[in-house]
């Protein structure tokens, strides 16, 4: 729809303005006590083919998902360690299938767009294919993922074929 969607940490929601700029809306009512659809520390945003806005939500260690207006749909993730977990999530992006990329801490987890985990890798390391803290994620239309780390100042390029086997680039 062109339109920019922006989170604001500090007041638990997020500002969406069109495509030229002009303030079109916010959403979530900041108060990050009240649980589904109430953010508490947004991260980062990332929007599927449908339209739907997926939020990585920091402190409530979930991915949020609205409709393009701001309506809460669901949400998953949980807190600890492991296959599936999405402990302060930082950053999310979207293939062309519709699966979501979720980083948190120095794991990348890959789930369905329904929120089924597929497939996580990563550890903590300065290696290559090991991560510092990810703070950014995208996909190209090629697939290809770059995963951006704070800290050790740098960007890892993965690509994955269909059953979810890691090839570095």
């Amino acid at each position: 729809n062109g339109r920019i969607y922006i989170a604001e940490q500090k007041k638990n929601r997020i500002m969406v303005i069109n495509s030229d700029l002009s303030f079109y809306k916010t959403f979530t009512d900041g108060d990050p006590l009240l649980g589904s659809g109430h953010l508490n520390i947004p991260q980062g945003i990332a929007i599927s083919s449908s339209g739907s806005v997926y939020v990585a939500d920091m402190m409530n260690h979930t991915i949020q998902v609205f409709d393009e207006d701001g309506n809460f749909q669901f949400r998953f993730g949980k807190m600890g360690t492991g296959p599936g977990s999405t402990t302060a999530p930082t950053a999310v992006a979207i293939d062309l299938k519709d699966n979501v990329y979720i980083a948190a801490a120095a794991t990348v987890s890959i789930f369905d767009s329904k929120g089924n985990f597929l497939h996580s890798f990563g550890e903590y390391g300065s290696e290559v294919g090991k991560f510092g803290q990810i703070r950014a994620l995208h996909i190209d239309q090629d697939g290809v993922l770059y995963v951006g780390e704070w800290g050790s100042n740098r960007i890892q390029l993965f690509k994955y074929d269909m059953a979810c086997t890691r090839i570095l680039i």
